[in-house]
């Protein structure tokens, strides 16, 4: 565990992590990161914090990660997770406003996801398809107004989903139909007016 949190760090050079083969967890929060750095090609992580930066961009994350936290910054696009064996994300507290289709595809071992306090006000259709592994899913204290009606297509483990203080309106059938092993559903705080017969008949 090497804990360089709460310092004043802006850069990183490539490789300055090389000979630490058997680094689990790197805990970077509370410094001037603007970006991520390329760790190098042999350090495996289990946990990498980047909490409290100045992050705005992440490109292409390839480094081997089990979790990964960058809450407290400014990213405003998601970094592209793909193909990477990781479990956890935590990018709440940003200013993430859009989600693409696929944009956490191939990641089969995602289990916890949390995004909410972004600006989100729009997730295309299968931007969590085939997620089977995904049990918890946070987008509250967005600005979504509506959800497409693909949206936990193939989520078939999902057991807590939250949406409360977004600006949802409606609330069709077909929107919740394949979350069938919820345990948990917060839509608390939002503008709903109509909730659509059997809503809630998968539940």
């Amino acid at each position: 565990h090497l804990n360089l949190s709460m310092n004043n760090i802006s850069f990183i050079e490539y490789g300055s992590f090389d000979s630490l083969i058997y680094l689990s967890i790197l805990d970077l929060s509370f410094n001037k990161l603007v970006g991520l750095f390329e760790i190098g090609p042999y350090v495996r992580l289990n946990m990498i914090i980047l909490e409290s930066n100045e992050i705005s961009e992440l490109e292409l994350l390839k480094i081997m990660m089990n979790y990964f936290y960058s809450k407290n910054n400014i990213l405003k696009q998601i970094p592209a997770f793909s193909k990477l064996y990781i479990k956890e994300i935590e990018l709440d507290n940003n200013r993430i406003y859009y989600i693409q289709s696929n944009t956490f595809e191939d990641l089969r071992n995602l289990v916890s996801l949390t995004l909410s306090n972004n600006q989100i006000e729009s997730i295309e259709s299968n931007s969590f398809i085939d997620l089977r592994s995904l049990t918890n899913l946070d987008l509250s204290i967005n600005y979504l107004t509506y959800l497409n009606e693909t949206l936990f297509a193939r989520t078939f483990n999902l057991k807590y989903l939250n949406l409360s203080s977004n600006k949802l309106e409606y609330l069709s059938k077909t929107e919740l139909a394949q979350l069938r092993n919820l345990i948990s559903l917060d839509i608390s705080d939002n503008y709903l007016k109509i909730i659509e017969d059997f809503a809630f008949e998968q539940l």
